[in-house]
């Protein structure tokens, strides 16, 4: 027994043809007269920030275009639903940030031909725990990172530049950058800069002219509230991308320090800021005028 969309392609025909091993007196019976079915082909999960990122695959196994909505339960509860448009015999891939939790449940609601395969299930991967480390000024980033279940957060002594061994990441926030730091890091206006990025210098009031928003890094986040007081003048090698950059000024750079990845943001001072879902200006506070 099979639906239209098998029938259609022959496909379950044919096998049917070809298995020498179907018992005697095997009936073949065509149910539904049309393929309009679309399915949840699949789900993914992942821990992002404090909740989670589901991306889910769709497919219209029918001839024309259908709008349905598509819901997200996390542990049995509702916590997102969009209106999806999925194309005539085309797969569409749709994501959409979560609140915390274990099992993601999505659903096309509506109803088909077929009611089995409109709901999909993933189980989220437990996020391991890290260990962070703080050079410099520590305020706000451990405010910030002690809000992340999981993470554990030390601060090192004023003054220090440790090279983060232990750690799974550290943050140097107007200290220098050790020549071999042995964590990956984040170093924010550390003086002369960060390997392959040396810093000389200060550039006033750089409007944000560049802004490579398709890169992970930048994932929702939105600058277009962010007025830079100063950053620091910064001479990038080829080696190093810069992922924000204002008038003369690279304002948000990634590279590869002793095999370590990092990401080194230049302003010294901001103002005018609107908080973005995620935001790496340092001197964005609470307090910050606007």
């Amino acid at each position: 027994m099979t639906d239209d969309r098998a029938h259609k392609s022959g496909t379950f025909v044919e096998r049917l043809r070809e298995a020498p091993l179907l018992p005697p007196g095997t009936r073949y019976e065509r149910i539904g007269a049309t393929a309009a079915n679309r399915s949840v082909e699949r789900v993914d999960v992942e821990p992002r920030g404090s909740g989670l990122h589901a991306r889910v695959t769709l497919r219209n196994h029918g001839d024309s275009p259908v709008t349905q909505q598509l819901r997200f339960d996390v542990d049995g509860v509702t916590a997102a639903t969009q209106r999806v448009t999925i194309p005539a015999a085309q797969p569409l891939t749709v994501e959409v940030d979560l609140p915390a939790g274990e099992r993601v449940e999505a659903r096309l609601d509506g109803g088909d031909i077929l009611a089995a395969d409109d709901v999909g299930v993933a189980v989220a991967d437990r996020r391991p725990d890290r260990k962070v480390l703080i050079a410099g000024s520590g305020v706000f980033w451990k405010e910030l990172l002690t809000s992340i279940p999981g993470v554990t957060v030390d601060v090192a002594g004023e003054g220090a530049t440790p090279d983060g061994a232990g750690y799974d990441a550290v943050i140097y926030d107007g200290v220098a950058v050790p020549a071999a730091p042995k964590a990956p890091f984040l170093a924010v206006a550390s003086p002369g800069g960060v390997p392959g990025a040396s810093a000389a210098g200060v550039v006033e009031t750089p409007s944000v002219t560049l802004v490579h928003s398709e890169d992970p890094l930048l994932a929702g986040i939105d600058l277009s509230g962010v007025a830079i007081a100063t950053a620091q003048r910064v001479t990038p090698t080829p080696q190093v991308d810069v992922l924000v950059a204002g008038e003369n000024a690279p304002l948000l750079m990634r590279g590869v320090s002793a095999g370590r990845r990092f990401a080194s943001p230049s302003p010294t001072a901001t103002w005018r800021c609107r908080w973005p879902s995620r935001s790496w200006a340092t001197g964005c506070s609470p307090n910050s005028p606007g």
